[in-house]
């Protein structure tokens, strides 16, 4: 009985037996009972079924997430898988669709070999049904307006990337070896072409039915081939190219037995790629250290990727799957992990009641604005990936005795540029810390007036730690992480003394404070006894300090008040009159905002501060409105500086008619507050005075096709959704960015001292792409790119007609370019 995954959902197990071929079609569904419908055709036996297998665990992973974003996302409906076997026959393939086509089920992943893609594609054309294969390849299939889509490049592609490996290692003659089905024999003609544009020759070619289990004869006929051929060509020119399944592993144990053939160099791909099984095949194995056998495989391995900064969140999800899966091999489960995201986001956008014919032109243009885990996921006009990323790994040998999996090469082909590369691992730095347990300090407010974005920020470390312990980073790299997290209730007195007491257990790296005047009050101490701060909220301009212990994952509000007063003036306000908290932050805000718009041309009225602990706001609101009617004629912008109180300054502000004809802004803090969405008058006022509000973006991706938006990102947040129960605000992804980041820096860091630890903090996180974006610091330790949405505050357009908080414009500092970039939706 095969391992259920763990979450919400129900998993059904029932069989239905069909008298065909002695086999039976093995139906299975995972999901909610009452789900929408997509049915997964892949091999649970047979020849592929070990592959099968990991598919489904990794689709299984996806629909936990996929279900937790449809809730976070409030859409009704949920996804079930329905789970049929195709025996990696074709026949069996098309008597599974055919079910499935019955059962009214009309988009479905898979299958996963080119055979019985080929067999059942006639019957998905004539039924309208989608087909979205993460692993076949066959040129053949490459269809225009098919209802085949393909999750990889077609073999074409792979074959350039084989025969480019073996000639640049010299070889200049090859014996193909290949089983005689759809794949193997077009795998063999798209490489004699490949190879031979190069200037190499296919000397032989020897297939081998798929149905094979004794290679004797096969081995005997390739060692006369090899034979004939060495009296035309030195030895180390001559190279034998493999396209097997895993009947491939018994082939090679059966070629151990040859003297020659272990002279000569081995290639093979895909399906060999990485596989365990081979490893424990002592036979196998050891002829495969002798003919350096070397296999290519489509892969999003993070050593050959030409990102110039690692991809947290790619790396996260891809290291779950990699270790649920067993490590089954990623050209297998991370493109099906993507296909069921793809299917998602298409049914989201089109509706869950859409005809598959408008899905399947959907996806199409979906995928150009996605990146997956296993990269850009655009397709071509065939509906096939468009571009790929080839790894080539070798069989080598330890000291011990023990045989691995080294990856030695890559084949990049980005947005058609291609190019070959050798990998050298051993220039990878490595990580040398001598303790194995790291203590982190979480100094948070979870309650008082920054309670709010402290409870979002809890939620994006919890799931942070998570991610750690399932991607299995923690155990990979021998390190312990212990949390140790504190209530700060919002006040910098209380924040101190919890600080000492962490400083006297021994802790030196502390995720907090959040409020930038609490900060101000712990930072000397901090400086003092040699500990970290790494604030995930704080933006305070004065803190902006060059070689103190403070780091900032989120920009100097300098730049969100530049930014917020360009909007401003771009909604052709004239006039800004400003309330805002009489406190480190809110004066300085206040203060950069004056400043652009006066800059700028325009008129800055006083305003009004407030002190922290003012619980009446009628009086200000008085002396505002005063402010305003002294100022008749002029187009009013009021800018509300605040944390949580300025849902009741708002909610005092609807009983004041002379803001009848302002517009209202506020600042970060208050942005897609959840609070503000009940029918109240607080509510009432916001939509009437356009609420505006910016929020640091978490990416500007998706605008154009050259900026493609992250799946994994829209992954993990729906794991720091769940733990909050709700929408988070924008700290609980810069929170989650934080603990990654300080435990790689930890993980990498070998000196004694703060400012060594704060050094390594900002190389990693300079290094690193993560939720919330580049994660680049400046020379101060604050964040270095500044982008931000704005949000404003409105009501549905469904029938429902809730409130909600819509994105409106995007400003993108654009590092590519010198100007800015704005975007409006």
């Amino acid at each position: 009985m095969r391992k259920t995954i763990v979450g919400l959902f129900i998993l059904v197990l029932f069989f239905t037996s069909l008298s065909f071929a002695d086999k039976a079609v093995i139906f299975s569904e995972l999901g909610p009972y009452n789900g929408y419908p997509i049915g997964v055709l892949i091999p649970m036996s047979g020849t592929l079924g070990p592959k099968g297998e990991a598919v489904l665990d990794s689709l299984g992973l996806a629909l936990s997430d996929i279900n937790k974003y449809l809730e976070e996302i409030k859409n009704h409906s949920r996804l079930k898988l329905v789970v049929c076997d195709s025996g990696s026959d074709p026949e069996i393939s098309m008597q599974s669709v055919r079910k499935m086509n019955d059962a009214g089920i009309k988009l479905v992943i898979g299958p996963l070999d080119s055979e019985s893609a080929k067999y059942i594609l006639d019957y998905a054309n004539d039924n309208d049904m989608i087909l979205l294969s993460p692993t076949t390849s066959s040129p053949e299939l490459s269809i225009p307006g098919d209802n085949l889509m393909r999750m990889v490049p077609d073999d074409v592609m792979h074959a350039k990337a084989l025969a480019r490996l073996i000639y640049e290692q010299g070889k200049r003659v090859c014996v193909s070896v290949f089983r005689e089905d759809e794949w193997g024999n077009e795998f063999y003609t798209a490489f004699e072409k490949a190879f031979g544009d190069l200037g190499g020759v296919i000397a032989a070619k020897i297939g081998y039915s798929a149905q094979n289990s004794d290679f004797s004869v096969t081995i005997n006929t390739l060692e006369e081939k090899v034979e004939e051929i060495i009296f035309q060509y030195p030895i180390d020119l001559i190279a034998v190219q493999l396209s097997a399944y895993l009947e491939g592993i018994p082939l090679l144990a059966e070629a151990g037995n040859s003297k020659l053939l272990s002279r000569i160099s081995w290639y093979s791909q895909e399906i060999l790629a990485n596989e365990p099984e081979l490893l424990v095949n002592e036979k196998a194995a050891k002829f495969a250290v002798d003919s350096k056998l070397t296999c290519s495989v489509f892969s999003q391995d993070p050593d050959i990727l030409t990102t110039p900064r690692m991809v947290l969140q790619d790396m996260v999800i891809r290291d779950s799957i990699c270790k649920y899966t067993k490590n089954a091999g990623d050209q297998w489960t991370l493109p099906a992990w993507d296909a069921l995201w793809l299917y998602t986001l298409a049914l989201v956008d089109k509706g869950f009641s859409a005809n598959s014919v408008d899905l399947r032109d959907f996806i199409l243009e979906s995928a150009k604005k996605y990146i997956g885990v296993s990269a850009h996921l655009r397709l071509n006009e065939n509906g096939d990936r468009k571009y790929g990323d080839y790894a080539f790994y070798k069989v080598a040998e330890s000291d011990s005795g023990k045989y691995s999996w080294n990856l030695i090469a890559a084949y990049n082909n980005v947005f058609g540029e291609e190019y070959f590369r050798y990998i050298d691992k051993d220039k990878k730095e490595e990580y040398v810390n001598s303790s194995e347990t790291l203590k982190i300090g979480i100094l948070i407010p979870l309650s008082g007036e920054g309670a709010t974005s402290g409870k979002s920020v809890y939620a994006g470390i919890q799931a942070a730690f998570e991610d750690m312990t399932n991607s299995g980073y923690l155990k990979e790299n021998g390190k312990n992480l212990e949390l140790y997290v504190e209530d700060t209730y919002s006040k910098g007195e209380i924040a101190l003394e919890k600080l000492k007491i962490m400083n006297q257990s021994g802790i030196k790296i502390v995720i907090g404070p959040c409020l930038s005047q609490v900060i101000e009050t712990v930072k000397d101490f901090a400086q003092e006894h040699g500990m970290t701060l790494i604030s995930p909220a704080s933006d305070a301009p004065s803190l902006a300090l060059e070689e103190d212990v403070l780091f900032r994952f989120v920009p100097n509000a300098f730049h969100q008040g530049n930014i917020l007063s360009e909007m401003i003036l771009n909604k052709g306000m004239n006039t800004v009159i400003p309330i805002w908290r009489n406190d480190i932050w809110g004066s300085e805000l206040k203060d950069a905002i004056s400043g652009r718009i006066k800059e700028s041309g325009g008129n800055v009225l006083k305003g009004v501060a407030y002190d922290t602990d003012t619980s009446d706001y009628k009086g200000i609101l008085r002396e505002i409105s005063k402010q305003i009617s002294q100022n008749p004629g002029q187009k009013i912008a009021v800018v509300l500086l605040s944390f949580d109180e300025g849902l009741k300054i708002l909610e005092e502000a609807a009983d004041f008619p002379e803001f009848e004809n302002t517009c209202w802004y506020g600042s970060e803090s208050l942005c897609q507050n959840t609070s503000m969405l009940e029918d109240s008058e607080l509510s009432s006022f916001a939509l009437e005075r356009e609420f505006t509000c910016p929020s640091y973006a978490l990416e500007i991706f998706g605008n154009s096709d050259s900026i493609p938006l992250s799946i994994p990102r829209i992954a993990l947040s729906t794991r720091i959704f769940d733990k909050l129960g709700g929408n988070p605000v924008v700290y609980a992804y810069t929170a989650w960015d934080s603990l990654w980041t300080a435990f790689m820096a930890w993980n990498s860091y070998d000196a004694k001292s703060n400012a060594d630890f704060g050094e390594s903090l900002s190389k990693t996180a300079g290094n690193l792409i993560g939720i919330s974006n580049f994660l680049g610091l400046d020379k101060a330790g604050d964040r270095s790119n500044a982008n931000y949405d704005f949000y404003v505050f409105t009501k549905s357009s469904d029938d429902d007609g809730k409130y909600q908080w819509k994105k409106t414009a995007t400003y993108f500092s654009n590092p590519f370019k010198k100007q800015p970039i704005w975007f409006y939706y």
